[in-house]
């Protein structure tokens, strides 16, 4: 407690007076007198000053002091400061020109010299460091560097000194290395590691690009090599601040030794190479850490004896190799792609990005910071290195089969199985092509048995009878293929062969006098034709021309009624290779969806009259939307791809996805910067197809985001929506008022309105089947 509150409270709750305070305190009456007046002129009694802190009850009773105006100029300092830094300026100097532009004002030169260092200590604050024993090992590049001629071409380059020290000991390493990236800061980093002969816990360099791929202050990213580096031996990376030398004083002290008692004595001498300047180095290191400290007993190398190696972790049993990293995507054939060769990885990676860790003999697949594929590097560009477990059950399956086994297979069948089985293997360019046909015959002989497989066999060339006159034209023509699905499905489906099994020779010989007739006529076309038509990719007319069945029947036909069939039938062919491409990048839940199939029930209350004015695509023509709700199993999913089956039917582009896939590939396009790609690509769809939506709470960046794609079609693109809340409850969904406003208005303006009743279809599928 202060006096000034002692006396105050001495005086107030004591009732003493101020002879008695002043022999209580020891103190001069007179004292207590002014400190009690002093109190009363600030106006405080005992209640106020007892809520005052010491200082405070000061500063209220004892007014500031004035500081006492000199009429000497102080120096500009920071002038001073920056002129020291010239060559052969000196405090001397500057003083003399102070002293003669302020004359009598102007300090003397034992004060001006005392004031500035004064004011320079203030800039050099240094915190005294301690390194533990064993703890810390520091790194950098010596500023100096050493040349190297080329014996052969006498071109010069310089070598670059690498120097670690150990913190404790100040154990130090040098070496010289031809560059500073990355690979020579690891190969440096782990002889310097075998130099010490055992790991500290730290490992501190600065921050240059092939260390760290992103500096910064307070969490610099280092380099993926060097990362690797510190894991294998199990090191902590601590990298100094940027243009901080002081985080790392050790080392720089060890640069500058380095440099005066290894560099200097080298500076007369000639290296042609990097192992000849190291050899002459590592003797010199010796001395260096052998030289005894000037205050301090020892040397460094008997402070590393004694401090640093005891504690030192040792080393792992075999050195690091080096790795390059390269980012790869897994193919749709479960390969991934390095110098020119392809290696398998397991195939449910299939469209997912990996990472190549290789050496100069192994490549490692890294997939989430785990290896799933190991593979010897192979120099044969364009070949495959395949391994068994990373292939699908049924491509290894596939592998297992051959032709004989095949024909082995289809004898056990008949003999007219046997015959489309040779056929097959036969006709194509390679056997292996063929296997898929035959893998098809076995599921068929599982689904309807040998007999009926048998019959359908027999029956073939009497449906459709592959061009066997011209050999030439069928490799590569889709002549050689089985007939088509629902020619199959006929063949099978029929309870009864309309064709005994007996009388399929007979058939045969029929048929084949068409071929014969359709052979002399195929012969007429010659080769240079047929791969003119495939360079052109005129794949319908090519189709057509090797049909059998399509030539005999309008062999009678004028030239130019066939030339229009033909034609025709090349447009039929795009359009259908068109349709099944929009139908696939659509990626619709329900692929099968069509508007010839819906269920008109009663219960559903659909209006026949709309759900026709939709299937004429006039909506997604004029940029109009469609609103689906109802509850689950009602069918919404499959009448909104029915819809947008229809529209790709007529060549509109479409495309499926659920709202929540939707927000969530936005949120990740907003970390990789590719929002923006994103959008555009949504703006683009004639027909966009969000599903359920608003079954999940929105925030408020899926909000925002949902507002842009919904703004970018509006009134232009046609939208479909569906989801199990009624429409006029999604501005509730939404939650802000402003943002929900603006969202509605986009979707529910000229928007078609479909509400679904009834049961659930899935619980009367269900009862049905039961």
């Amino acid at each position: 407690m202060s006096k000034q509150r002692q006396i105050l409270q001495l005086l107030h709750d004591g009732h003493l007076s101020t002879r008695e305070v002043a022999a209580a305190l020891h103190i001069s009456k007179s004292s207590v007198g002014d400190i009690a007046k002093a109190a009363r002129l600030a106006g405080l009694d005992w209640e106020a000053a007892s809520k005052l802190s010491d200082d405070e009850l000061s500063a209220r009773i004892y007014r500031p002091g004035t500081t006492r105006r000199s009429s000497l100029i102080e120096p500009d300092y920071n002038h001073l400061y920056r002129e020291l830094k010239r060559a052969d300026v000196t405090l001397q100097l500057l003083w003399e020109e102070y002293q003669g532009q302020h004359g009598s004002n102007a300090y003397k030169y034992s004060a001006f010299c005392d004031r500035f260092r004064n004011w320079n200590k203030t800039l050099k604050l240094s915190m005294r460091q301690i390194h533990p024993a064993g703890e810390r090992a520091f790194l950098d590049f010596a500023g100096h560097t050493v040349p190297i001629i080329d014996a052969h071409t006498g071109e010069i380059t310089q070598a670059q000194i690498f120097v670690a020290v150990l913190g404790a000991s100040s154990y130090t390493f040098a070496c010289a290395t031809p560059a500073q990236k990355v690979q020579d800061w690891v190969l440096c980093t782990i002889a310097a590691l075998e130099h010490f002969g055992g790991l500290p816990r730290l490992l501190v360099p600065d921050q240059p690009r092939t260390v760290s791929a992103r500096p910064d202050r307070y969490e610099p990213t280092a380099q993926r090599l060097f990362a690797e580096m510190c894991a294998y031996y199990n090191v902590a990376l601590l990298p100094a601040r940027p243009a901080k030398p002081r985080d790392k004083p050790k080392v720089e002290a060890a640069v500058l030794l380095v440099e005066r008692w290894i560099l200097a004595r080298l500076r007369k001498r000639t290296f042609f190479s990097i192992a000849e300047l190291n050899a002459a180095i590592a003797p010199l290191l010796t001395d260096l850490n052998s030289r005894p400290f000037k205050k301090l007993e020892g040397c460094r190398r008997s402070a590393y004896e004694e401090l640093d190696l005891p504690v030192l972790r040792p080393l792992p049993a075999q050195r690091m190799q080096l790795y390059t990293f390269k980012p790869a995507r897994v193919n749709v054939d479960y390969h991934i792609q390095y110098l020119g060769h392809y290696y398998s990885v397991p195939y449910q990676l299939v469209g997912q990005q990996v990472e190549l860790r290789t050496t100069t003999t192994t490549l490692e697949v890294m997939h989430n910071n785990l290896r799933v594929a190991m593979h010897p590097i192979k120099p044969r560009k364009g070949a495959f290195t395949t391994m068994p477990e990373h292939m699908p059950d049924n491509h290894r399956e596939h592998l297992q089969w051959s032709p004989d086994k095949l024909i082995s297979w289809a004898q056990k069948v008949g003999k007219a199985c046997e015959m489309v089985v040779r056929w097959q293997l036969e006709h194509r360019a390679h056997p292996e092509q063929a296997y898929r046909s035959c893998l098809g015959l076995m599921r068929l002989l599982r689904t309807y048995g040998g007999d009926r497989l048998e019959a359908a066999c027999a029956r073939r060339s009497c449906h459709r009878i592959t061009s066997q006159s011209n050999p030439s034209s069928r490799a590569g023509s889709t002549s050689c293929q089985w007939p088509s699905r629902r020619l199959r499905a006929s063949y099978l489906c029929t309870r009864t062969c309309a064709v005994p099994i007996t009388t399929s020779t007979e058939a045969a010989s029929a048929a084949l006098t068409n071929i014969s007739q359709h052979s002399q006529r195929i012969q007429m076309i010659d080769n240079q034709t047929i791969e003119q038509l495939r360079s052109l990719r005129l794949d319908g007319m090519l189709a057509a021309l090797n049909d059998p069945a399509t030539t005999i029947a309008t062999s009678t036909l004028p030239f130019d009624q066939r030339l229009s069939l033909l034609v025709q039938r090349e447009v039929d062919w795009r359009d259908g290779k068109r349709l099944a491409r929009l139908i696939k990048n659509a990626h619709l839940k329900v692929s099968t969806a069509s508007m010839e199939d819906i269920n008109w029930r009663a219960s559903r209350e659909l209006d026949r009259s709309v759900i026709s004015n939709l299937a004429s695509c006039d909506w997604v023509r004029h940029g109009r939307s469609i609103l689906l709700t109802g509850a689950t199993g009602c069918g919404k999913t499959w009448l909104a791809c029915a819809l947008a089956r229809q529209a790709a039917r007529q060549g509109f582009c479409v495309y499926y996805t659920r709202a929540s896939r939707l927000l969530q590939e936005l949120h990740v396009a907003h970390g990789d910067g590719s929002f923006t790609k994103r959008l555009a690509q949504l703006a683009r769809l004639d027909v966009l197809l969000i599903d359920d939506l608003a079954l999940s709470p929105i925030t408020a960046s899926e909000r925002s985001d949902l507002l842009e794609v919904l703004d970018d079609r509006v009134g232009t693109r046609a939208t479909i929506i569906g989801s199990q809340i009624p429409h006029r409850d999604w501005h509730t969904w939404l939650g802000e008022p402003t943002m929900a406003d603006a969202i509605m208005d986009r979707i529910v303006h000229g928007a078609y309105k479909i509400a679904l009743k009834g049961k659930s279809l899935r619980d009367e599928d269900e009862g049905a089947a039961q």
